[in-house]
């Protein structure tokens, strides 16, 4: 069965916004089958929940497993999966087989497939939350390769972030907020269904935590706050006493924060990259890293 494009209308006002926000550097073609398969999927291009990124200069949609189990679900013949088995190696697995299942005809059928770690992993400057999540990452691979082959129709053509983190695609949030905005133009939390009000004088709501590797391969991540400004967080940089330092710290209270989508001060400083993000807390908390002293040539690797 063909499913109904019904995804809300993508007004002419929106079409600008998207183009500067999560569609940027989209051509008029690329922008137009990105509308497409939002709308094929029922989804609106700002409901983030299909990222325009490109692969080798051409355009390619990347979504959450999340998503792709939902689409699966939502054909009503989705009957659930198996946990991924994994082949370990010393330091880290070597493939993860996972297998879905589909009621067809009555009968549940197997749809499995397989990851290799030696296909997916996208190298020592890009695989952070790989090295820190090995299993989790491969077993999410795979499962996105089962699903699609179990549910070709909802599925086809669309990848998983993880999957594509070896493509040197354009940066895809590891954590983005679970917000919408309402036609009168407030935002509200998808999951509690509150209004969320603006943040109070001083502080900002963080809204998207993203890996994004330079043009050498070094790896960073980008912030992006309530307002659309962004931030770059450095793994290690030196702090004021000129002691190397982690940003780790830093990164795992940004991801924590966009989830809860409570407002923080942030502590920032400008550098030739532009605004590095050097501290984060929450206001009725200490810094969790305050560097007065941030240089370019403080940062390391």
């Amino acid at each position: 069965m063909t499913e109904a494009l019904t995804a809300p209308k993508v007004t002419d006002d929106q079409i600008g916004l998207i183009r500067s926000t999560v569609a940027k550097g989209a051509t008029d073609p690329e922008l137009e089958l990105f509308f497409y398969d939002c709308a094929r999927r029922n989804v609106h291009p700002l409901d983030k929940l299909i990222h325009f990124t490109k692969r080798d200069g051409k355009y390619t949609p990347i979504t959450s497993i999340d998503f792709m189990r939902s689409r699966a679900a939502d054909s009503g013949e989705y009957a659930g999966n198996d946990d991924a088995i994994f082949v370990d190696g010393e330091t880290h697995p070597i493939e993860a087989k996972v297998t879905v299942y589909r009621m067809v005809a009555g009968t549940r059928c197997p749809f499995s497939a397989t990851a290799r770690w030696s296909e997916y992993y996208p190298g020592d400057k890009q695989g952070f939350m790989w090295r820190k999540m090995p299993h989790t990452m491969l077993g999410k691979c795979a499962e996105a390769l089962a699903l699609r082959k179990g549910f070709p129709q909802q599925l086809a053509g669309l990848y998983a972030r993880e999957e594509m983190d070896q493509a040197g695609t354009e940066p895809v949030p590891i954590v983005e907020a679970q917000t919408v905005s309402r036609d009168d133009g407030a935002t509200v939390n998808e999951v509690t269904g509150e209004v969320l009000e603006a943040p109070p004088a001083g502080t900002v709501r963080l809204e998207s935590f993203a890996e994004n590797p330079t043009k050498s391969g070094k790896m960073r991540y980008l912030v992006t706050d309530h307002a659309g400004q962004t931030y770059t967080l450095w793994p290690r940089f030196k702090d004021d006493d000129g002691e190397w330092v982690s940003g780790e710290r830093v990164g795992t209270l940004v991801q924590e924060v966009i989830q809860t989508q409570e407002p923080v001060l942030i502590e920032v400083r400008e550098s030739k990259f532009g605004k590095d993000l050097i501290g984060v807390s929450r206001q009725s908390d200490e810094p969790s890293l305050l560097n007065n002293n941030l240089d370019a040539s403080d940062i390391s690797f």
